[in-house]
């Protein structure tokens, strides 16, 4: 039996990056760097006063203006940003915004939609059930709607189960930008990044038989690590790979004019 799980997150928003039009002074924002992030006495390179660590909360205090701006914008792992100042756990500091987020933070590699809406968001409406009958395949769909609100941002949450064992779970976040999303992702999916990662490696250490897929060649091993490490938008969408002998996970994230789409696949023979 093939079973087939595809989540779709959709963002309908233009395509810029994330910054200081996106957030303001007061405003708490959320680490979404799974190994923690730096705060600095000072912008960019002055001395680290103390790792703050993924999930944790911040308060925004201020942020460079005028010819600063320039001066301290910066792009890592291919993400631009500002380095505003901060308050965390009593102290004030510097920190890179690339890694902050409006957006709450899931468990790294939980992968439940549901569960992280249902944990941090508001419930504006109860769920709506349509079923509905195709009777050239003899099945029914069963479509679940719930509408959800976290401070500015509404969210539509839909579900469907298609009757055959597939479902398919679409997220819109009006209010949200591409960078957020990538980074709320790469933290859904964290385990198997990570699993996909160290399968490689043990692949380009001669142990082939670790990806269970022979079709990986040395090109997709150095393609993965590029859009792994760093935020590249080639031709608007990014996608990864993960090959696990009898099943395959994939995720993508992609640009359509004003509409940003991240689904996430999965299926197993």
């Amino acid at each position: 039996m093939y079973k087939f799980l595809l989540f779709s997150l959709v963002l309908c928003m233009p395509f810029f990056s994330f910054g200081q039009d996106r957030y303001k002074k007061g405003d708490i924002l959320y680490v979404m760097a799974p190994s923690g992030l730096r705060m600095r006495q000072s912008p960019q390179k002055g001395a680290t006063m103390t790792t703050i660590p993924y999930g944790a909360k911040v308060k925004v205090e201020g942020f460079p203006t005028g010819e600063e701006i320039n001066k301290y914008r910066q792009k890592v792992d291919g993400i631009w940003g500002f380095w505003p100042k901060v308050t965390y756990d009593g102290g004030t500091g510097y920190v890179f915004d690339g890694f902050l987020s409006r957006l709450p933070t899931p468990a790294l590699g939980d992968g439940d939609i549901k569960a992280y809406l249902l944990n941090h968001y508001e419930a504006m409406s109860e769920t709506i059930t349509r079923r509905k009958y195709f009777p050239e395949e003899e099945q029914w769909t069963e479509d679940r709607l719930r509408v959800f609100k976290w401070k500015e941002l509404v969210v539509v949450y839909e579900s469907l189960n298609i009757g055959w064992g597939g479902e398919e779970h679409i997220l819109e976040v009006r209010g949200a930008d591409w960078q957020e999303m990538y980074l709320l992702l790469k933290a859904f999916y964290h385990t198997s990044f990570q699993n996909v990662l160290k399968n490689i490696e043990k692949a380009r250490n001669g142990e082939k038989e670790a990806l269970c897929y022979t079709g990986y060649t040395e090109e997709d091993y150095q393609k993965f690590y590029k859009t792994y490490s760093e935020l590249t938008i080639p031709n608007g969408s990014i996608a990864y790979d993960f090959f696990l002998c009898e099943c395959y996970e994939g995720v993508e994230l992609k640009e359509m004019g004003h509409t940003i789409r991240l689904s996430y696949g999965m299926g197993c023979h």
